[in-house]
């Protein structure tokens, strides 16, 4: 079966000569249509295409008309190639912005759980035959083990200084200064206890300038200062300021690199991120703010782009384990909409990521809202312990890579054929940017 090198520039001679007859068969035929072959190596084609929603423009004819004969010689099996078909499906179709940003989550693979986008998954696997339905379900209904947020002598005291004080802020205050005076005066206390104790202070404190949180940055601003304090005592690095991520560097130096995707000479960048939570360089999750009146079409665009984000970070750290050991890994991230916001988890479940939510989190702007900030302040310190936990669980095999990296420059190098790779998230090429610089406000290409 003969490629033709006009196929989008993805099969040219080099890669033909690499390949072998049966070899190319396999990575044309197996799960590979349109999450493999296209959107997820970057295409410029493909991607610009996304954007501009102009699927059926003159320039993309040949682009359907090998996606059809690649569609007829399918068979989906699992949840990854179904989500191929759904790709194929949306492609075809005039679609809203809920439908492209869908669609970036097919060829990525993921599947949301919560939010505008999961009906247009169901309703795609409602339609399809009743095993693959049901295994969508279950899946779907897969939990996760989360650590424990706050400790009962946390929440007990939480409960008693809002139950006596939670109508005047200064008796509030005056409450939570004498419990910390008095901890404090112990040579052995809770670290997490008085890290309550200070955000309950600073978030009454800051009360009075509720007003002043409206914009992107501001919001931000208020909810790091929160963040700041839960993670004073642990070795984890807040990655602030819209810096750009490696891992979705990589991720899409890798899908140029698999796919001979080079005619575009413009710098790779990773996407720009709010906040990355690192560990000694190691991205371990994202988070995304916007500012409260933002419109769905943005708040619907963010959520897309931090799942994939999320995903592709959860995608590096499972490459570092083998066997058992990446079972149980997960990521968390987060999505904030001016001061309220929530906490979603990223999790594989064989051939397909998903997105659950797992919480929702608010900065009280009154006295009278603060007794809803207890389940915000539980999903932070469960967020805090699970990156504790993800910390340590990384450590013994970071070290593994450390010496499997050295001894591979005294070994044999070891050619990869193509189809042992697997293409990675998809993120939308990125035009050429402004040079003028913002803090958090510009937004970057999903």
């Amino acid at each position: 079966m003969e490629v033709k090198k006009s196929f989008i520039g993805y099969y040219e001679e080099k890669y033909l000569e690499w390949e072998s007859e049966v070899t190319r068969k396999k990575a044309l035929l197996q799960g590979q249509i349109t999450g493999h072959i296209l959107a997820k190596k970057g295409a410029r084609e493909f991607g610009e295409q996304l954007e501009n929603q102009q699927f059926k423009g003159d320039t993309s004819l040949h682009l359907i008309c090998e996606l059809n004969k690649s569609k007829e010689r399918f068979t989906p099996r699992t949840l990854g190639d179904y989500l191929d078909v759904m790709s194929y499906d949306l492609i075809h179709k005039d679609i809203g912005y809920n439908e492209k940003n869908a669609l970036k989550l097919c060829v990525s693979r993921i599947i949301p759980t919560y939010g505008p986008m999961t009906t247009i998954f169901d309703k795609f696997f409602e339609d399809q035959g009743d095993e693959i339905k049901k295994e969508y379900k279950e899946s779907k209904a897969i939990e996760i083990m989360l650590p424990v947020g706050m400790s009962e002598e946390m929440v007990l005291m939480f409960d008693d200084i809002i139950s006596k004080y939670s109508l005047n802020k200064n008796k509030t205050r005056a409450a939570v200064s004498e419990i910390k005076a008095n901890l404090l005066k112990q040579e052995i206390y809770d670290e997490e206890l008085l890290q309550m104790l200070d955000i309950l202070d600073i978030v009454i404190l800051d009360m009075t300038r509720a007003s002043d949180h409206k914009s992107e940055l501001a919001a931000y601003r208020k909810a790091a200062s929160i963040l700041d304090i839960i993670f004073n005592d642990t070795k984890l690095v807040m990655k602030d300021g819209e810096n750009a991520s490696k891992v979705t560097k990589d991720t899409r130096l890798f899908n140029m690199n698999l796919y001979e995707d080079k005619d575009d000479k413009k710098n790779i960048t990773g996407r720009k991120i709010d906040l990355i939570m690192c560990s000694t360089g190691l991205e371990l999750g994202s988070s995304e703010w916007k500012k409260q009146d933002a419109s769905t079409k943005l708040i619907e665009e963010q959520r897309a782009k931090n799942a994939r984000v999320n995903t592709a970070i959860l995608d590096n750290i499972m490459n570092m384990f083998i066997g058992q050991n990446s079972k149980d890994v997960y990521v968390i991230g987060m999505d904030w909409l001016g001061l309220v916001g929530n906490m979603f988890t990223v999790s594989k479940s064989k051939d397909v990521t998903f997105v659950h939510h797992r919480g929702d989190l608010i900065v009280p702007t009154s006295i009278h809202s603060i007794t809803w900030f207890k389940e915000t302040l539980n999903n932070l310190f469960i967020f805090k312990h699970h990156l504790q936990n993800l910390e340590k669980t990384i450590e013994p095999e970071r070290a593994r890579l450390e010496y499997h990296s050295q001894l591979n420059k005294l070994r044999p190098h070891k050619r990869h054929l193509a189809t042992d790779l697997e293409p990675r998230i998809f993120f939308a090429p990125v035009n050429k940017r402004s040079k003028t610089k913002t803090i958090i406000g510009d937004e970057d290409s999903a």
